[in-house]
């Protein structure tokens, strides 16, 4: 038997987080979690136009 694991995003991309979000912010691309920024870790997910959605973290 397997089990199903549910993700809140379709792609998931390493970069810039604080960078990125800002230029998302300025371009006004919904943004449907986070941003949840700390020392170790930051992360947010987008939603395309398509509805699929792109998390980014760093």
């Amino acid at each position: 038997m397997t089990k199903s694991v549910l993700l809140y995003f379709d792609a998931f991309c390493y970069g810039d987080v604080r960078g990125l979000l800002e230029e998302f912010k300025d371009k006004e691309i919904q943004i449907v979690r986070g941003p949840d920024l700390n020392d170790s870790f930051s992360e947010f997910t987008i939603q395309d136009p398509d509805g699929y959605r792109i998390a980014f973290g760093g």
